[in-house]
C-alpha cells in the first residue's frame, strides 16, 4: 500500500552465477528504462559488469519466444546501454 492505495510493484532481481550475490530493486512498471536502471544499479553495487547475462522471458529483455529455448532478445539495446566500450572490457 502506497499513499493509501494498493499498488502492484515489480521486482528486478539480478544474481551472479558464480558467487550467487544478488540485488533486488522494486519498480512501479516493467519497461526498458526499468531494466536499464536496474542493471546499472546492480552492476554498481556488485562492482562490475559480468561477461555473460541470462534473462528470463520478460518482455523488456525478450522480443520473441520461439520453439524450445530459442529467443529473440533485445540484446543490441541492452549492450549499447550497459556496456563500456570494448577496450574497457578487456
Amino acid at each position: 500500500m502506497i499513499g493509501g492505495i494498493w499498488r502492484k510493484i515489480l521486482a528486478a532481481h539480478l544474481k551472479l552465477c558464480a558467487s550467487r550475490a544478488f540485488v533486488v530493486q522494486a519498480y512501479p512498471t516493467q519497461s526498458h528504462e526499468m531494466l536499464f536502471d536496474a542493471q546499472t544499479k546492480a552492476f554498481t553495487v556488485l562492482g562490475g559488469i559480468p561477461r555473460r547475462g541470462i534473462y528470463d522471458t520478460m518482455k523488456t529483455a525478450v522480443d520473441k519466444v520461439k520453439r524450445g529455448k530459442a529467443r529473440v532478445s533485445t540484446a543490441l539495446a541492452l549492450v549499447s546501454h550497459t556496456c563500456p566500450p570494448p577496450d574497457v572490457i578487456r
